[in-house]
């Protein structure tokens, strides 16, 4: 079952913070050091929602060709706020 755009929104977080989630090599010399964050229980429950939404694109997508003029418009307005709250929660991940 598709998740409602307010468990979206949480989704999109955890694909932010799955971002953040990286090993880095560093150090003056050839040896290096490797950086690693522990993924806490909370973040991957949130990585996890961004799986589901991935999930529900692929459906929405195997869909479409299906639907009439009227039924695309209705679902790509519904996209374009999904969109909008998604680059507002990236943008709010980038800043911290």
């Amino acid at each position: 079952m598709p998740r409602t755009i307010e468990n979206g929104l949480f989704a999109l977080v955890g694909y932010a913070l799955d971002r953040a989630i990286s090993s880095s090599a560093r150090g003056p010399t050839n040896r290096s050091r490797i950086l690693i964050m522990a993924a806490t229980g909370e973040l991957i429950r949130l990585i996890n929602y961004v799986d589901d939404i991935n999930t529900t694109l692929r459906r929405i997508s195997a869909a479409v060709p299906a639907m009439d003029d009227g039924e695309k418009k209705r679902l790509a307005d519904s996209l374009r706020a999904a969109a909008s709250n998604l680059n507002g929660v990236i943008s709010v991940l980038d800043k911290s």
